[in-house]
This record gives C-alpha cells, sequence and structure tokens, in this order.
C-alpha cells in the first residue's frame, strides 16, 4: 500500500499542483506493481484529480482514507461519487477526543448512503495515548452495530473488502 501525504503534508508544504510530475511516478510504480493506493489526508479538491489521474493508469485498488473528517471533509454527495473509483476508509481514531471527536452516527448514515461495499471499517489506532487496537475495534463495531448497521455489513466492511483489495 502506498499512502499519499498525511499530516506531514503542512510541515513539508506539500501541494498536489507543485508535485504532479512525481505524483504521476508514483501512481504508475503503483499500477506497475499492482498496488493499494491510498488518499492519506488529502483534501476533497484533490482527492478528485488523484482518483482521475489514478484511473487513467489503470489503478483500480484505492482508498479514501477518513472522507469525513475535518483534513478531508468530504460530503456524504462527494463520498458517493468517490465510492464509484475507490473504497471509503472509516477509522475509530477520528470519533475520539483529541483527534476529530467525530459522532459515530455520521459514519453510520455515510455507510447506508454509500453502501457497505464500498466502505471499509479500521482503527488507525496504535498510539500510545489511545486505546489498543482490538479493544478500539470492538468498541467501534459495537457502536456501528447499536447504530443501525448489520452484522452482514460489518463483516463486508472488516474482511471482504479488505480481502478484495489485498489479494
Amino acid at each position: 500500500m502506498v499512502w499519499l501525504p498525511t499530516t506531514s503534508r503542512d510541515e513539508i508544504d506539500f501541494t498536489l499542483k507543485e508535485n504532479w510530475d512525481k505524483l504521476e511516478d508514483i501512481i504508475t510504480l503503483i499500477a506497475e506493481d499492482d498496488l493499494i493506493l491510498a488518499t492519506g489526508h488529502l483534501q476533497v479538491a484533490d482527492i478528485f484529480p488523484v482518483l482521475d489521474l489514478a484511473g487513467s493508469r489503470g489503478v483500480d485498488k484505492i482508498i479514501i482514507n477518513h472522507p469525513l473528517t475535518r483534513v478531508v471533509g468530504a460530503t456524504v454527495e462527494e463520498q458517493k461519487e468517490m465510492s464509484r473509483r475507490a473504497y471509503l476508509e472509516h477509522c475509530y481514531v477520528a470519533c475520539l477526543p483529541g483527534h476529530d471527536g467525530l459522532d459515530p452516527q455520521r459514519i453510520a448514515t455515510a455507510v447506508k448512503e454509500v453502501g457497505a461495499r464500498r466502505c471499509i471499517l479500521a482503527t488507525d489506532l496504535g498510539q500510545i495515548h489511545n486505546p489498543q487496537p482490538t479493544q478500539g475495534f470492538k468498541v467501534f463495531i459495537d457502536t456501528m452495530m447499536e447504530l443501525g448497521i448489520s452484522h452482514k455489513e460489518v463483516e463486508i466492511m472488516c474482511r471482504v473488502n479488505p480481502n478484495h483489495l489485498f489479494y
């Protein structure tokens, strides 16, 4: 898996426009080795051109990381459009205080609108100040089910979709 810049993009003064040639090279390498492209913390305005470029090079394994967070800020309609070409990864860490404090209901609503077949649930945990990843994942899954996401949908987002990307 190849991630595009995350929060470090601000520290390295990353702009897509100024790095387009490098991005083209990276996308070509991803296509040649059939890797997964993850959009990192790119904003919506940058994600769509990346999706276009990736599609033009034959990259079809794409993950949109954290679509609902402040750093990405995709609306449900934008997520629906993205989901035509990528999986949307919703992470538990975004719901925690000290991160985005995102209401889990927003994730459940997005999953229902976009469809479980185009979403992935993950934690993005592992930081010392957060819960252990396995504990966080259990809480996240339980919360999603309490909010109306079915066991079958959870299985699709936690097992089927990631399996499709990696194998």
